[in-house]
């Protein structure tokens, strides 16, 4: 696993305040750029990968947008794992991320240096949404789950954040610089060595089109025969009480 030559407890020895009482979890996210001759069987293989139950707001709704995902382990990856390394990965973005129970971190997946639109699919309903130049973030929150030390509830939400001088002009029932996709939001208990994929559910738009979310994640700014996937891996948790 591409995740397995960092170790989280480095992190977590080194970051860690002393007397914490919180949950604290590791996590790997690697943003692999690969050749989409080999996308179709990677979303494929996706779709056959079960081992980690993804649980989605809305499935129906997260695949119009533009996104597939799967949850797995070890045994899993095993099978995915090859296919994306036939797909000449290069890696875009790795971070090293230690989180710590219900609080959120934002990861950035993409910039747009210019004004964007967005067709946006929720509870049956379709909109296209303007946005000025930002960030495509995913804000990632962990949590407890009774009676398990060594498993947590990863909850991934899509979020566009708005920058520079244009950000407070936007949004009603939002904060003034962000829209939250909560459609396209999911969540998934993880464990040491478990991981979550997210990739592109079809084939790149024209970019003179309004874009799913899909597409600004992972085709935004690519060349035409180029995608991009987000692994996050769980390495290490760390439960005191």
């Amino acid at each position: 696993m591409p995740w397995e030559d960092i170790k989280a407890s480095e992190l977590i020895n080194k970051q860690q305040p002393a007397g914490n009482k919180n949950m604290t979890v590791g996590l790997h996210i690697y943003l692999f750029r690969i050749k989409t001759d080999k996308l179709a069987q990677i979303q494929d293989q996706i779709e056959q990968t079960n081992t980690v139950p993804v649980k989605y707001n809305d499935l129906v709704s997260f695949t119009a947008n533009g996104l597939t995902g799967c949850g797995g382990d070890r045994k899993s990856w095993q099978k995915i794992g090859p296919l994306i390394a036939e797909a000449e990965p290069k890696t875009k973005k790795h971070i090293n991320l230690l989180i710590t129970e219900n609080l959120s971190d934002d990861v950035v997946i993409t910039e747009t240096a210019k004004p964007v639109s967005i067709i946006y699919h929720s509870n049956d309903s379709t909109s296209g949404i303007g946005f000025d130049a930002g960030q495509m973030v995913l804000r990632l929150k962990v949590s407890s789950l009774i009676g398990l030390r060594q498993a947590c509830r990863l909850d991934v939400m899509p979020v566009y954040k708005i920058t520079g001088q244009e950000s407070g002009k936007i949004l009603s029932g939002e904060k003034k610089h962000e829209f939250t996709f909560d459609s396209a939001a999911f969540s998934v208990r993880l464990q040491p060595g478990r991981y979550v994929l997210i990739a592109p559910a079809n084939e790149r738009q024209k970019q003179t089109e309004t874009q799913t979310i899909g597409n600004i994640i992972s085709y935004r700014q690519t060349p035409e025969d180029i995608a991009d996937l987000c692994l996050i891996a769980c390495d290490l948790i760390n439960n005191p009480l």
